[in-house]
């Protein structure tokens, strides 16, 4: 559905209740485990899957909300890790989707093709890696050089960027951090999928341009990508930019280019 920002996750006209079940959990949504709905009211149900990432580290999904609360002793919502399994119970591509065909935007009703675009026998290890710390760069705080990482502390899991090493300071007054890492219970920051996208919103992006502003605006993005990311405009570099708000070695800054995000 072209004209509306929740795009592809319409699904055929299901909207919202594709994703979350007004009553009953996933039994609602042809599924088996009404318990998924006491979260969210999560519609789906998960799958217990061990996955290896592009990184190497591996993650298991645990099969319920019981399984999560188990690994972290507290409500499901708190795993770090339940932001990336919620997004695996449709797009890992072993379970079948009524009406989900893998398109950009769903254009055939009633097919049973669930997406395959993840998980094709390759695991996540074709994926960008999740469920791994962001460690932020401690030792360019203040300084004139950046390192692979942005510098800046961790508090409770919470990243405060630095905004002392001008290069840093730059990159935040033209494209800021919008990607939100998850607070995890060791403490550190985590990539989940939640991290980079943005599951509401496929077509425009509410970001703080810099990370400091009180305000957002409304930006152009794309694959729901939590960010300014205008892929189909020859003329931006905001999809580059937001690789760059976490990969702070490639950015224009350090290689010596205090350039704008246009």
């Amino acid at each position: 559905i072209a004209d509306d920002v929740l795009g592809a996750h319409n699904v055929n006209g299901h909207g919202c209740a594709s994703c979350h079940a007004p009553h009953s959990g996933a039994q609602g949504n042809g599924g088996t485990d009404a318990s998924t709905g006491q979260v969210i009211l999560w519609g789906r149900d998960f799958i217990n899957q061990t996955y290896t990432t592009e990184a190497g580290n591996t993650f298991t999904t645990p099969p319920n909300n019981a399984g999560f609360t188990n690994r972290t002793g507290a409500n499901a919502e708190s795993d770090k890790l339940y932001r990336t399994a919620v997004c695996l119970s449709c797009h890992d591509g072993a379970v079948t989707v009524q009406g989900m065909t893998g398109h950009t935007v769903e254009t055939i009703d009633g097919v049973n093709t669930a997406p395959t675009w993840l998980n094709q026998g390759f695991s996540l290890t074709n994926s960008h890696p999740v469920d791994i710390p962001y460690v932020p760069d401690s030792a360019t705080i203040g300084g004139t050089t950046i390192a692979s990482h942005w510098p800046g502390t961790v508090t409770a899991g919470k990243v405060t960027w630095d905004t002392t090493n001008a290069l840093a300071n730059n990159f935040n007054n033209v494209y800021g951090h919008p990607a939100s890492l998850v607070a995890a219970t060791d403490g550190q920051p985590y990539i989940e999928c939640t991290t980079c996208h943005e599951q509401h919103s496929m077509t425009r992006a509410r970001v703080r341009i810099p990370s400091t502003s009180t305000t957002r605006r409304l930006l152009p993005t794309r694959f729901f990508v939590k960010g300014w990311y205008d892929s189909l405009n020859p003329a931006s570099n905001s999809a580059t930019q937001f690789c760059r708000s976490c990969h702070a070695d490639k950015s224009n800054e350090a290689w010596g280019v205090n350039s704008a995000t246009f």
